[in-house]
């Protein structure tokens, strides 16, 4: 029995890992304003994570697709908990799930108020500054100002 009990902590229950490794993170790519240009055509249900680094601090974007199939954009840290090293968010399946308090939030509920702050325990909303067919661009001012909150940020880099 004792056994038993071992091997079920070791191996856990079968739920699904949010391990930083099974993320997909790429660096920013930059236009010549200086704003973060996304190319969408691979953005998916699955999270594409964007470092974009500003005076040696990696501000970290996350884009995904909702399930109507608009691409969404917020910043990989939660409004509530941030500026804990470990507010921020991994990818469940169809959820995102906070690394500091272990709250959920479905994907389609990423960066549905864009410019609506502190509401709350989830991802911050940022604008899509311009779209295009299978580009968004996406201003770096709306970004620089939320470097504060990655000072101490511990999550997924690479």
């Amino acid at each position: 029995m004792i056994l038993l009990i071992v091997c079920v902590l070791l191996v856990g229950c079968g739920k699904q890992s949010t391990k930083k490794g099974d993320n997909k993170i790429i660096d920013a790519t930059i236009n010549e304003n200086g704003d973060i240009v996304v190319d969408t055509s691979d953005i998916s249900s699955k999270a594409t994570f964007i470092n974009y680094e500003i005076d040696g601090v990696t501000i970290q974007l996350m884009v995904l697709r909702a399930t109507d199939d608009t691409i969404r954009v917020a910043l990989n840290t939660c409004q509530s908990c941030s500026p804990s090293p470990n507010a921020y968010f991994l990818q469940d399946g169809d959820y995102l799930v906070c690394q500091n308090c272990g709250n959920k939030f479905h994907i389609d509920e990423v960066g549905y108020k864009p410019g609506i702050v502190n509401d709350g325990c989830n991802p911050i909303p940022i604008k899509i500054m311009d779209e295009e067919e299978n580009t968004i661009i996406i201003s770096s001012s709306d970004i620089v100002k939320y470097k504060d909150r990655f000072e101490d940020w511990n999550g997924p880099l690479k």
